[in-house]
């Protein structure tokens, strides 16, 4: 089976190879000959067009041959799903694009959800003007915990404010413009990561997730397996379930993210994509296989994967670098003397960074695996090596 993925990372070709599948990359010039891999290559000069991809994919086509057009981020599996319909790839085995479009619209994906779900708290769409704390001020007032204001679509918690004091909203600033409003839950984050197969799920592994960043609201680390007991593992599973069934989603990796509160899972966002700040990466050490290797295998095999979690802990954690006092060399290389480190990455150079507002921002990750992963995230703390 031919896998033509849409500017994929080496971790994401190397996951094709090892299930004996063949993939090949589509991507931009500049990409194409920034990577160094034996795959195959597709230059087009935009991949998050779908015209232009479908254009340069129909030629290359064998009909006596399966093939799928694969995209792992929120834009990139859109394109793909309108790339596969459009050239009637794998026999209509992929995601459809108006499942993932419920998913991307927030309000809608509330909405798509049974009256009273518990996964729902009160939830408006409304159009704040040059003064929203007037405009919000009246829904402010109907809940205990606060309000959280987002855009219609996107992630890495870019443009979300969450508002719990009558100060806080009295600071809000934001444009002008049509938003999302929630009621705002309170509790530990978590998200399930899971493959689809012909309208069958199979939850995978949760994560736990830690919060900060300026505005407390930015994922600073993720942790697989999370520490939670059975009981709140399975009703994040079914609440995975319930969300997935009533988008229509029935092909592909899943990333759905909750807020336990008091016991029960509440509905953040939900995403018909690989779980992202290497999420999908950390699955090899708590489930045995990547979330790359379960798609593509799902694929190659026709069928989902028989996995469970192996007993393995592994995290990823974003560390705010600006009181470290040397160079980003030097960190690196202490980082990755400590026993139970995988890998660690500068994500923005000495100098500019700054405050951690979304995802986007961050300076800087480190993953850790093992069976004692707390002893190695301690060191890192007692070295100052991550705050």
């Amino acid at each position: 089976m031919i896998f033509y993925v849409l500017s994929p990372r080496q971790s994401v070709l190397d996951a094709a190879v090892s299930v004996g599948a063949n993939a090949v990359v589509v991507s931009d010039a500049d990409t194409v000959a920034a990577r160094q891999h034996a795959h195959q290559s597709i230059e087009v000069a935009d991949p998050l067009d779908p015209l232009e991809v479908a254009r340069a994919l129909e030629p290359l086509i064998d009909q006596g041959e399966d093939a799928l057009c694969v995209g792992l981020g929120d834009d990139s599996s859109q394109v793909a799903a309108l790339v596969n319909s459009a050239l009637g790839l794998t026999g209509g085995k992929y995601a459809s694009f108006s499942s993932l479009e419920v998913m991307r619209d927030k309000h809608r994906l509330r909405n798509v959800l049974p009256a009273g779900s518990g996964l729902n708290g009160l939830h408006w769409t409304m159009t704040l003007g040059d003064d929203p704390a007037a405009d919000l001020r009246p829904l402010f007032a109907q809940v205990s915990n606060g309000i959280v204001v987002k855009p219609h679509s996107g992630s890495g918690s870019r443009g979300v404010h969450s508002i719990a004091s009558e100060g806080e909203l009295e600071a809000l600033r934001l444009e002008p413009g049509s938003y999302v409003v929630e009621q705002r839950f309170v509790g530990p984050e978590f998200s399930v990561e899971g493959m689809s197969w012909d309208g069958q799920y199979r939850p995978l592994v949760v994560t736990e997730k830690s919060t900060g960043g300026a505005s407390g609201l930015v994922e600073t680390g993720h942790r697989q397996p999370a520490q939670i007991d059975s009981q709140a593992r399975e009703r994040l599973c079914a609440a995975a379930r319930e969300v997935l069934d009533h988008a229509g989603y029935r092909f592909g990796p899943s990333h759905i993210e909750f807020i336990l509160e008091d016991g029960q899972p509440r509905l953040i966002e939900a995403h018909g994509r690989v779980g992202g700040d290497r999420i999908a990466d950390l699955m090899a050490w708590s489930v045995g296989a990547s979330i790359f290797e379960v798609l593509f295998g799902s694929y190659v095999h026709q069928e989902l994967p028989s996995l469970h979690e192996s007993g393995g802990q592994a995290a990823v954690l974003f560390p705010d670098l600006r009181s470290w006092p040397h160079g980003d060399e030097q960190w690196l290389r202490q980082v990755r003397e400590h026993a139970g480190v995988e890998e660690a990455g500068i994500l923005k150079e000495d100098g500019t960074r700054g405050d951690i507002n979304c995802s986007a921002d961050r300076h800087a990750y480190v993953i850790v695996s093992g069976s004692r992963i707390d002893e190695s995230i301690d060191s890192l703390h007692r070295h100052d090596l991550i705050s």
